[in-house]
């Protein structure tokens, strides 16, 4: 079995071991054709089959690279030339499923925030902070440590209307890249 501990590190080994030249390995198993004509669109360009493990070579377009997640030790982000976040890759060693699965990431987010007794939203482009929203007591109603309750409150709304106004397809994560 394969700790959390070794996960983070062989990510680290996977980002800073990266050579453009060398290519790179995407988990495929899981992609439909879409997915494949949408990862195609971004210019990565896969060669040869997939391998018994679900991976398959391509080369990715220049100036991306890969770095490890600071969100979970069995996730690597792709970054493009501008380090923005374009692709998350999830590895599942050892599942039931194993493998991994690649997911899209759309240009724009929404966040909630909170310290001991506030909340607020933010929208981000990328990593670049955009707008924050009205701050008000933190609420325990349906807050729970992940998160996944978030988009259920007030501030989360107004800041998603605030994007939605200026970016109508936001939540698409292959717009506004361009």
């Amino acid at each position: 079995m394969i700790e959390t501990g070794e996960l983070s590190s062989m990510n680290q080994l996977i980002a800073s071991s990266y050579r453009p030249e060398l290519g790179f390995h995407l988990p495929v198993r899981r992609l439909k054709d879409e997915g494949f004509k949408a990862l195609k669109a971004l210019g990565i360009v896969f060669d040869g089959e997939a391998n018994d493990y679900g991976f398959q070579h391509c080369t990715l377009p220049e100036g991306w690279a890969p770095s490890p997640s600071e969100e979970s030790p069995m996730q690597l982000h792709l970054n493009d030339e501008q380090g923005r976040l374009r692709l998350r890759v999830f590895y599942k060693p050892g599942s039931q499923g194993g493998g991994g699965s690649v997911m899209f990431n759309p240009r724009f987010s929404v966040t909630l925030k909170t310290d001991d007794t506030l909340q607020w939203a933010e929208v981000y482009d990328g990593k670049k902070l955009v707008h924050r929203s009205a701050t008000a007591l933190r609420a325990e109603r349906d807050l729970d440590q992940w998160g996944h309750n978030s988009r259920f409150q007030p501030e989360y709304l107004a800041a998603e209307s605030w994007l939605a106004e200026r970016h109508p397809d936001h939540s698409n994560p292959h717009a506004y890249w361009h």
